[in-house]
C-alpha cells in the first residue's frame, strides 16, 4: 500500500495515514516533507554579545541594510559588524526579555526596546528620535511611525507617563512630529476595552493590528477629526510578543501567530485557528509559558515557511525548538535549534571575489548549497538566526541528521506483517536506517524492535504485530513525498 505523508500532526489520531507524529529537523514542502538545513556561517565575524533583535531592509535607493542589537549597542552588517550606536557615552539598557523592534520608512531606519528613546538612522550611526519618547513596539501604517507600550515622561509635546496601553502616532509624513494635532494627523490614545498592555503591533494593508495577550484591536485611517479609528476584533483572542505576529501575503495578506491556546491566522475580517487537531495540544504541552513572550517568529518567503522559534519546557528562557507552517500546502513540521534571535535575512550574495578575504583554503568554504540565496545578488531573503556563540548563519547549508517517526499501521484484532518500507524520494539521502516499533494496543507503549538500513532504496525486514510504527534518520538532504509499504494481514486472534 502507499501511504502519502501529510506532515508532523502529533494531535492527529495515531494510526491517522501519513501522520508524522514526532519529527526533528523535517519541514512541509510542495510535494512533501524534507529535511531542514543546516547553518552556515555569514562571515561577518562575532557578534559583541547575545543578540536580542535583527532587521534587514532596503532604503529608496535599493541599497540593503542588516542591522542587529544587543542589550547595550546597535551594529550593521557589512563586512563585518560595526558599532552604529549613537554618539553617547551612555550605553543602551534592554531589559532581560526585551528585544529590540525595527521599522523602516524611506531612508530612515527607527529602532525601539522601550528603555531608551526611540533611535533613528540614515544609515550609519543611529540617535534619538527629537520625540524623546519611549517604546517597545515600533512599525509604519499609513505614513505615520506608531509607537506602542509608550513611556512619555517629560515629553514636553504630551506627558502622559509610562502607560502599557498606550499607542501614538506621528504626524502624517513627519516622524519627527508627536505633539498631538487634528491639522498634522498626529494622534494618541489608550487600547482600555480588555486589559493588559500592548504585546504586539504589526501593519496590515494600510492599518494596523494591535495584540494584547487575550484581544486583538486594528486600525483604519478614517481621516480627521479622530485620524484611526480602533476596533476590537477579539476579546479573547491575542498574542504575547513583540516578534510573535508574522505576515504573509501568500496568496493573500494574513497574520499568522501564536495565541493564548492556539495558533492563529487572521485575514482582515477576523481571527481562526491553524493548529486545531494538528498540533496545538502538543505545542502547548512542551511550550514553556514562563518565556512565551520571548516566542520570534519568521517568514521563510522562499519555502512558504512560517516558522516561530520557542521555549519548551526544559528552557531557562534560550528558544531552543522551532514549529513551522508550510501556508501553501496547511501542513507542519518541527525541530530543534537553539538561537538567540532569528529574523528574515538579505545576504550580499557571495562573488568569487569574495572567498579569499572569507576563507582561508577551499576546505573551509561552508557547506552552501547551489540554489541558496546566499550566492543570490539580488536580494533574496532567507531566513537567518544568532546561533549561541553569537554568529549570524543562514539556513543554507547541507542538512545534518533529521529524523521523522510515522503513524501506526495494523488493525485491531489482526496481526500485520511487513517485509519492506520503500520511502519514495524527490531527493535521495546519503544515507538511512529505520527501528521498528511494536505494541498490542495503540494505548501500550511503543517496544523496540529489528533495525535496518537504507538499501537499494528501501528499509528490508520482517516484522509482525498489531500495530507498527518506525524511526527513520536520514543524513544529508532528502525529501519524501511517501511511503510504500509491503504490508498484509495474518492470522485472527
Amino acid at each position: 500500500m502507499y501511504v502519502p505523508v501529510i506532515g508532523f500532526a502529533p494531535d492527529a489520531p495515531p494510526e491517522t495515514s501519513g501522520a508524522l507524529v514526532d519529527c526533528n529537523g523535517f519541514v512541509p514542502s510542495i510535494k512533501g516533507v524534507r529535511t531542514i538545513p543546516s547553518g552556515v556561517d555569514s562571515g561577518l565575524g562575532t557578534f559583541t554579545s547575545t543578540c536580542v533583535g535583527m532587521f534587514s531592509t532596503s532604503n529608496l535607493s535599493g541599497a540593503r541594510l542588516t542591522f542587529a542589537g544587543s542589550a547595550t549597542q546597535l551594529k550593521k552588517a557589512s563586512t563585518s559588524w560595526a558599532d552604529v550606536s549613537r554618539v553617547s557615552a551612555t550605553a543602551y539598557a534592554v531589559a532581560v526579555g526585551s528585544y529590540w523592534t525595527f521599522a523602516q520608512y524611506g531612508n530612515l531606519t527607527f529602532a525601539g526596546n522601550k528603555a531608551d528613546i526611540v533611535q533613528v538612522s540614515s544609515g550609519s550611526n543611529f540617535a534619538d528620535n527629537s520625540s524623546t519618547l519611549k517604546a517597545k513596539i515600533i512599525e509604519i501604517a499609513g505614513d505615520h511611525l506608531f509607537l506602542f507600550d509608550v513611556n512619555s515622561t517629560n515629553y514636553v509635546g504630551a506627558d502622559y507617563g509610562d502607560q502599557t496601553d498606550r499607542w501614538w502616532a506621528s504626524a502624517l509624513g513627519d516622524t519627527t512630529n508627536f505633539v498631538p494635532d487634528i491639522a498634522t494627523q498626529c494622534v494618541t490614545n489608550r487600547l482600555i476595552r480588555t486589559p493588559g498592555p500592548i504585546e504586539a503591533g504589526k501593519v496590515f494593508g494600510n492599518g494596523v493590528v494591535a495584540y494584547k495577550e487575550r484581544s486583538m484591536y486594528v486600525a483604519n485611517n478614517i481621516g480627521p477629526p479622530y485620524i484611526w479609528q480602533w476596533d476590537l476584533l477579539s476579546d479573547v483572542i491575542g498574542a504575547s510578543g513583540v516578534h510573535n505576529p508574522i505576515k504573509i501575503g501568500d496568496p493573500v495578506t494574513r497574520h499568522l501567530f501564536v495565541g493564548y491556546d492556539d495558533i492563529y491566522q487572521f485575514d482582515g475580517q477576523s481571527p481562526s485557528t491553524l493548529g486545531k487537531n494538528v498540533v496545538t495540544e502538543w505545542f502547548f504541552d512542551n511550550l514553556s509559558h514562563d518565556y512565551k513572550s520571548r516566542i520570534i517568529g519568521v517568514n521563510d518567503k522562499q519555502n512558504w515557511l512560517a516558522f516561530w522559534f520557542f521555549p519548551d519546557k526544559s528552557s531557562t528562557g534560550e528558544l531552543n525548538k522551532w514549529i513551522c507552517y508550510n501556508y501553501r500546502m496547511d501542513k507542519w513540521g518541527k525541530g530543534s535549534l537553539t538561537v538567540q534571535f532569528a529574523s528574515e535575512y538579505v545576504p550580499g550574495g557571495l562573488l568569487y571575489n569574495d572567498l579569499g578575504s572569507l576563507f582561508t583554503t577551499y576546505d573551509s568554504i561552508s557547506p552552501v548549497q547551489y540554489d541558496s540565496g546566499a550566492f543570490s545578488s539580488s536580494g533574496i531573503p532567507i531566513l537567518g538566526y544568532v546561533d549561541s556563540t553569537n554568529n549570524l548563519n543562514t539556513l543554507s547549508g547541507v542538512s545534518g541528521t533529521n529524523t521523522l517517526d510515522t503513524n501506526d499501521v495494523g488493525t485491531d484484532g489482526k496481526m500485520t506483517l511487513i517485509t519492506r518500507v520503500r520511502p519514495r524520494f524527490v531527493t535521495s539521502p546519503t544515507s538511512a536506517t529505520q527501528t521498528w516499533y511494536y505494541r498490542d494496543n495503540l494505548g501500550d507503549s511503543k517496544v523496540t524492535g529489528l533495525s535496518s538500513t537504507l538499501s537499494r532504496g528501501s528499509f528490508d525486514g520482517v516484522s509482525e504485530a498489531r500495530w507498527q510504527s518506525a524511526k527513520q534518520t536520514y543524513v544529508g538532504n532528502v525529501e519524501i513525498i511517501g511511503f510504500d509499504v509491503e504490508a498484509e494481514e495474518r492470522s485472527l486472534e
